[in-house]
């Protein structure tokens, strides 16, 4: 297990060997795996964590954190917006590994962008957690490259510089 962050609650974020590579995603306790969130229970997580008001700050914190991750990014690299609550804190900093596990997987056409793409449906498209965790599957790579230009073109508005 190699640690990548403690929470308040005591529970830390793990990347474990998984069936596939090493960077399977589970929070512990006192050493003990207590969870390995699938993406249905991460998205609906999320989306029981964000309030309607606060729907486009948290895409933007998302959006932030996948523009920093890359294949050779680590855990540590990523500056992280400040949380709110606990609740938000887990399931960014969840997110955020699993973008970068997304990244280091060899057979991953799409890497990072499909985590986002599911964030965002969840929060612009008012998808459901399901709906958004599933989509991707059995559609054809020109179907998701179309899906995803709506996320990289929100993801470049974040790299435009801001005017006060």
């Amino acid at each position: 297990m190699r640690k990548l962050t403690d929470f308040s609650d005591g529970t830390s974020l793990v990347f474990r060997n998984g069936r596939f590579d090493n960077y399977l995603v589970s929070f512990v306790a006192d050493g003990n795996v207590i969870h390995n969130p699938t993406d249905i229970e991460a998205f609906t997580y999320l989306h029981a964590v964000v309030s309607d008001a606060d729907k486009e700050t948290t895409l933007m914190k998302i959006g932030t954190m996948c523009l920093q991750v890359s294949k050779s990014t680590s855990f540590s690299d990523i500056n992280f917006p400040k949380f709110e609550s606990l609740a938000e804190a887990k399931i960014l900093s969840f997110l955020a590994a699993a973008m970068i596990a997304e990244e280091r997987k060899k057979k991953a056409y799409f890497g990072k962008y499909l985590k986002m793409l599911g964030c965002y449906q969840i929060i612009r498209l008012d998808f459901t957690p399901e709906e958004a965790a599933s989509w991707s599957r059995g559609r054809y790579a020109g179907e998701i490259t179309k899906a995803l230009q709506n996320v990289r073109a929100y993801l470049a508005t974040l790299q435009q510089p801001r005017l006060i």
